[in-house]
């Protein structure tokens, strides 16, 4: 069934358990095993986001999912730059956002969220997944799961009006930001360069500051750089 988000309301949660043409980032795909993980979209309306600000919303949407995740399971989950979830080095779950522009502003989005969560046996091909039941040991109610992380988005999202709460949601974001831990860490460039760095800050643009060991800073946009995980790049 197809839905059309300008029909939908703010805050709509759709979700599968079996999904067949999952999208991630830079054009990969998402793999959604019938019955086993959680594909789900969080349609945001009635925004007035500027473009140069657009951040607050992968900010809204994995803090609020790294939350839920640590809550439900009792490990401490992280956010990799921008939006990947993540326990310890492996990959637990990605976000895909999707924005709608009026002018400067965003008006509305799509939040993709897939979380890995009763899966056991991944493709090889696939670099460091983890899942919620090899994190635990346990397994979890596909549904509740789908309603912890819709709740702590919401929750967050209805908020960014707030200039103070955005300044406490991007503290939030910092602390939980895989190796945000002011030691020198390899990262890589597009055309396959590698650096030692430690992060900064990300930006309300959501451009990564990294400094080498001189402590010069440069900038980074999406696609420009990458970590360097047990030698891939990830």
């Amino acid at each position: 069934m197809a839905y059309a988000a300008d029909t939908l309301p703010d805050h709509t949660v759709l979700y599968t358990y079996d999904q067949t043409a999952g999208r991630g980032q830079r054009g990969n795909t998402w793999l959604c095993p019938p019955g086993l993980n959680i594909a789900m979209s969080i349609v945001r309306k009635d925004l007035s986001i500027h473009a140069r600000e657009q951040f607050i919303i992968s900010e809204v949407s994995a803090v609020g999912t790294a939350n839920a995740l640590s809550e439900l399971t009792g490990a401490q989950i992280q956010v990799k730059w921008p939006n990947d979830i993540y326990w310890n080095e492996r990959k637990l779950g990605g976000m895909l956002i999707e924005n709608s522009l009026e002018g400067t502003h965003i008006a509305r989005c799509i939040v993709g969220i897939g979380i890995n969560v009763n899966q056991t046996e991944f493709d090889p091909s696939l670099p460091n997944p983890v899942s919620l039941k090899q994190i635990t040991g346990d397994d979890y109610d596909l549904e509740g799961v789908v309603r912890s992380i819709g709740e702590h988005v919401e929750a967050l999202g209805c908020q960014i009006d707030d200039p103070e709460f955005c300044k406490t949601l991007h503290q939030r974001y910092l602390e939980l930001l895989f190796r945000n831990d002011g030691q020198l860490h390899t990262f890589a460039m597009a055309d396959g360069t590698r650096f030692q760095a430690r992060i900064v800050d990300v930006a309300p643009d959501g451009m990564l500051t990294l400094s080498n060991d001189r402590g010069d800073e440069q900038h980074f946009a999406f696609k420009q750089v990458s970590h360097v995980i047990d030698s891939k790049v990830l």
